[in-house]
């Protein structure tokens, strides 16, 4: 499995920035309900470090081009 940088508190700091304190998670209980979607094999599961709401195009584009800025090829999951 592909090794990535952890997502670091300066990174966090530039999340908040770009989508609003409130819609950037890293608790173990969001984490945890987050490591999967309707996925049944355990091997296939990965718990994230953080989890974003973008509520906004603008928002979508900032998240992203910070994953690509920190780690090209960065693991992201969408959800709706």
């Amino acid at each position: 499995m592909t090794k990535y940088n952890p997502v670091t508190p300066e990174v966090l700091e530039e999340l908040k920035q770009a989508v609003g304190a409130a819609n950037v998670k890293t608790d173990e209980e969001t984490l945890e309900r987050f490591k999967t979607d309707e996925e049944t094999d355990p091997a296939l599961m990965h718990r994230p470090e953080v989890v974003v709401w973008a509520t906004s195009t603008e928002q979508v584009a900032a998240v992203l081009k910070l994953a690509n800025k920190i780690a090209k090829n960065a693991p992201i999951a969408v959800r709706n």
